[in-house]
């Protein structure tokens, strides 16, 4: 057996609030992209895993995968456990969700490995208890999430999203996500208000799509900056690509995107954006073809 763990790119980001437990709550529109992980199961359910692909590297201890095992074990020890390869392809620490993807995929393996005793498993819970973007990444399409990652409402994306993903391959620190979120509160931002969502899920024309994002951005974008300097730049070239729209940071990031009208445009903006910064991760890919 084998799944695909595709990139998460927010489409939209907005800080709500926090909770007294230091949780930050969230609404963000999150799609999917075509660019993708792929994790590969044999017989064996001894658990093991494995790491391959030119991502390999940046894969530390502790990685979600393996932490998923260990709870898995833990709570539910009567589960076959299949050994698992993650073909990494997805950059880590990007803002792309390539670690949640990757752990998400590997639970619906699991699922679908244990037929039978997957109706007494918190799916769910066990989702979020891994993190944040695990839940969206569990259900595998475009969401409106909110809180701290547990409140779900699908939505179909009339039309996919063409877009170029840069990220500027630079060091960051290694729980970027926390530092983005001390350098949000240093900046006394002010929390955005609550947008409920709407019923989209017969579909989000692309003139609606426009419209949202056109009023709504990403609220970490200023503080990841003050994190990864970098990003602004990413910014500024993304911003002088022929026919660019919405430029925005995915998650804490460091990678940006930019939507186009075309894959052709994507593609020939992508083939710019390499040439012009040979040492980055550049990809056109698509969004919401769920």
């Amino acid at each position: 057996m084998s799944a695909r763990a595709r990139a998460k790119v927010n489409l939209t980001l907005a800080v709500t609030g926090r909770r007294p437990d230091g949780y930050h709550t969230l609404e963000s529109l999150i799609a999917f992209a075509g660019l993708a992980d792929r994790l590969t199961v044999d017989g064996d359910t001894g658990g093991a895993v494995r790491y391959v692909g030119a991502g390999a590297s940046a894969i530390g201890p502790g990685d979600l995968v393996s932490r998923a095992v260990t709870l898995l074990k833990d709570r539910y020890p009567d589960l076959a456990l299949p050994t698992v390869t993650v073909e990494k392809i997805i950059p880590a620490a990007a803002g792309l969700g390539g670690g949640s993807a990757d752990v998400a995929a590997y639970l619906r393996l699991v699922r679908s490995h244990n037929a039978e005793a997957a109706g007494g498993v918190d799916w769910a819970g066990l989702a979020l208890q891994l993190g944040a973007d695990v839940p969206v990444c569990l259900v595998n399409e475009t969401c409106w999430v909110a809180g701290i990652g547990e409140q779900l409402s699908p939505v179909r994306l009339a039309d996919p999203l063409y877009v170029v993903l840069a990220n500027p391959q630079t060091s960051v620190p290694a729980d970027k996500t926390r530092a983005v979120f001390k350098a949000f509160a240093a900046r006394g931002s002010a929390f955005s208000e609550p947008r409920p969502p709407s019923d989209h899920s017969t579909g989000l024309s692309g003139d609606d799509l426009d419209r949202l994002m056109s009023t709504a951005g990403n609220d970490l974008e200023a503080a990841a900056v003050d994190v990864v300097p970098e990003i602004a730049q990413v910014r500024r070239t993304l911003e002088a690509c022929d026919g660019a729209r919405h430029v925005r940071l995915s998650g804490a990031g460091p990678t940006m995107f930019a939507v186009f009208d075309s894959a052709e445009a994507a593609e020939d903006a992508a083939a710019e954006v390499s040439a012009r910064e040979p040492g980055w991760w550049v990809q056109a890919t698509t969004l919401g073809a769920d």
